[in-house]
């Protein structure tokens, strides 16, 4: 960790969204998310992160109430292109709520996963992959022709989810946190 940064490789991914998506059976029940599932919303994310590569570079992650500010900006204030109530899912099985995934629009005709998160319990049954194309098949239903997300690469699950779900990279860059300040700061005046 050179001057306390650490560096973790993040790829831009997009898909045609001319190309079909399938639907998945499913045990878990949808339904859209709504401006008063943000707290809601924010547990999850907070839960589905814990300990993960994503948290460790990314401080939206570390604590409820930064997820549950992490999501008003996202849901309340355009924080990453406009809101699309009609892409954003609530999934919920036989114990409650154990999903979500938050779309926006881009632009005239790219819808964008912002996030996707499935609390620990319920990781590894599909959930993600269900979030996944129920927010494709409402872009297409807009009529979008593109979807994109942004990924760490080290989040090897995930990122073969998007690959199998036709998602292609765009372009590299690199996230950096600050994971040791520095004794002090020296600004070039």
């Amino acid at each position: 960790a050179r001057a306390g940064f650490h560096s973790r490789g993040r790829h831009y991914l997009v898909r045609d969204l001319r190309q079909p998506v399938g639907a998945l059976p499913s045990a878990w029940t949808l339904r859209p998310l709504r401006r008063d599932d943000v707290t809601l919303a924010s547990r999850i994310i907070h839960l589905s992160h814990q300990g993960t590569l994503d948290a460790a570079l990314n401080l939206t992650y570390a604590t409820p109430g930064l997820c549950r500010s992490f999501v008003e900006t996202l849901v309340l204030r355009a924080g990453c292109g406009r809101f699309d109530p009609d892409a954003s899912f609530v999934a919920s099985g036989p114990e409650g709520a154990v999903g979500i995934i938050l779309a926006s629009h881009l632009s005239r005709t790219n819808g964008h996963v912002c996030q996707v998160s499935v609390a620990p319990e319920a990781q590894g049954h599909g959930l993600g992959a269900l979030l996944m194309t129920s927010a494709l098949r409402a872009f297409r239903a807009q009529g979008l022709t593109t979807a994109s997300l942004s990924v760490t690469v080290e989040n090897r699950h995930a990122y073969r989810l998007y690959e199998r779900l036709g998602f292609r990279l765009r372009k590299e860059f690199a996230a950096h946190a600050w994971v040791r300040p520095p004794k002090r700061l020296v600004l070039s005046a």
